[in-house]
Formats: C-alpha cells, sequence, structure tokens
C-alpha cells in the first residue's frame, strides 16, 4: 500500500486526491474481515482509523480530499460524495456514530448535497454538488439504526433500480458529459461494492438481497477479467480499478476485498 509522509493513503506517485475514499474502502475492508470473515488483518499501519479521520475533517462534518495544504485536494470544496461515502464507510468499520451524526447534519445543512462544488485537479469554475439523496441509506447501516428499517427497504429499493438501470441502460460519463455504455474499462466498482458488502454485514433486507444477487450475475465483463485473469467479475473490476498502471494503484485494496467477493459476490 502507498503511505505518503502524512500516513495516509495515495497513488504510487504521491497523488492524494482520492485518499479520503480509499482510507475509507481500507477501514471497512479490514473491519469486514476481522469482523465478520474472522480473518485476521496484519496491522502495518502506524495510525489508526480514527486519527486517519481527523487528519481529513478540518471542521466538523467537513472533509478534505487529503490535508496537503499545497495541493488542489485540500479545498474542502472538492470533496465529492466518493469521498464521503468513504467516511461513511469508516463510520461503519470503527462505529463511531458522533462522526457519522456531524457528517449527516452537514450533508443536511447543504439541502442533501456534498461539498464538492469547485471542479477537480484545479480547473476554474464552479460546478452543482454532487446529490446524497440515495445514499442516506448507508447512513443507517453505518449507525445500525434499525428502527429506521422502513427508510432502508426505500433505499434499497432504489439501489435495486439503480442496478437494474446500469444492467440495462447507458450511463452518465461526467467526464464527456453524455451517456455512455459502459465498456471493459468501466471498473469503478469501490462505492457499489461498499453499498452491497455493507448490506450483506448490517441490516439485511430481502431487497438488499436481490440486489446483491442481480449484481453479482450481471456485472459485465472488464479487463480485470481478460487481462489479469480473475474469473469473478467483480474482482476482476476491483483488481484492474487498483491496479499498478501509469500512476501506480493499489492491488492490495483489491486483495482486501478477495474474501468477501468470493463468498458473497
Amino acid at each position: 500500500m502507498h503511505i505518503d509522509a502524512f500516513g495516509l493513503i495515495t497513488q504510487a506517485n504521491g497523488d492524494g486526491g482520492d485518499t479520503c475514499h480509499r482510507e475509507g474502502l481500507y477501514a471497512f475492508g479490514v473491519w469486514l474481515n476481522e469482523q465478520v470473515l474472522n480473518i485476521t488483518q496484519p496491522k502495518s499501519r502506524s495510525l489508526r482509523t480514527q486519527q486517519i479521520f481527523d487528519l481529513l475533517e478540518i471542521k466538523p462534518g467537513i472533509y478534505v480530499r487529503h490535508p496537503d495544504p499545497s495541493k488542489w485536494y485540500a479545498d474542502p470544496s472538492t470533496t465529492s460524495r466518493d469521498q464521503l461515502m468513504g467516511v461513511v464507510a469508516a463510520c461503519a468499520a470503527t462505529g463511531d456514530r458522533g462522526r457519522l451524526w456531524r457528517l449527516f447534519k452537514a450533508v443536511m445543512r447543504r439541502g442533501g448535497f456534498a461539498q464538492n462544488t469547485k471542479r477537480n485537479w484545479g480547473e476554474v469554475g464552479w460546478k452543482i454538488p454532487d446529490p446524497m439523496f440515495f445514499t442516506f441509506g448507508l447512513f443507517i447501516r453505518a449507525g445500525c439504526l434499525g428502527w429506521f428499517y422502513p427508510l432502508l427497504l426505500i433505499h434499497d429499493l432504489f439501489d435495486l433500480v439503480g442496478t437494474l438501470t446500469q444492467i440495462l441502460l447507458p450511463r452518465w460519463d461526467e467526464n464527456r458529459r453524455r451517456l455512455v455504455r459502459r465498456c471493459m474499462d468501466d471498473v469503478d466498482d469501490n462505492n457499489t461494492v461498499i453499498s452491497v458488502l455493507l448490506a450483506v454485514a448490517i441490516l439485511p433486507t430481502p431487497l438488499s438481497w436481490v440486489n446483491r444477487k442481480l449484481y453479482a450475475r450481471f456485472r459485465p465483463m472488464n479487463f480485470g477479467c481478460t487481462e489479469l485473469g480473475e474469473t469473478n467479475r467483480v474482482q476482476g473490476a476491483l483488481s484492474w480499478y487498483h491496479r499498478e498502471g501509469e500512476s501506480g494503484g493499489n492491488p492490495e485494496m483489491a486483495e482486501l476485498y478477495r474474501a468477501a467477493i468470493e463468498r458473497w459476490l
């Protein structure tokens, strides 16, 4: 795993634009292995999860992608829904309801949107921030809030519709600003994997079970299968996404989820 001078996960080239998300993905994967699958994980990190997210939470409920003040990703106005889903995943792993509540309140104060009113990479211009309405079920699960089970059913219904939409319809490509069909290199399944496996571990519903089965059955072939030899298409997506590419990914992240994917996906 590529760790920088801050003690945080980055790409091999030091880019920390996705650090907040990767730290949540890592924390959730470790928790899933240790607490659900009973697989002991090596203790190789110098910082605990709470310390890591204390660095990333610059104000109550407000996060940066990475705290390096010399980089564009230290601007909280670039922190997207994906990055905040990493925070939710970490809260699920640590049981940190205080942090989860602060994040939820901050999201609600923004009318249900993420923080990213600015574009990535220091590009000039403003943008509509990512909506987070369809992630509220993740907050319920991360907080183990069983009394909101009826709302969780609604969330899982939307997730199910979303999975069917991904299977049957083109997706919106933010970079190209148009609808495109999923191709072999379209492998950013990180948040889908978080959502599906969180629903396995905490407050599963019949709808989340159906959604997981559909995702596992109909997730298309990808380069992880054809180039890396993965037989499971979900594992193939993660392995290709986190491969050691031009900027140097973290293949250990994909390996962290292998046992869970083999069991449930």
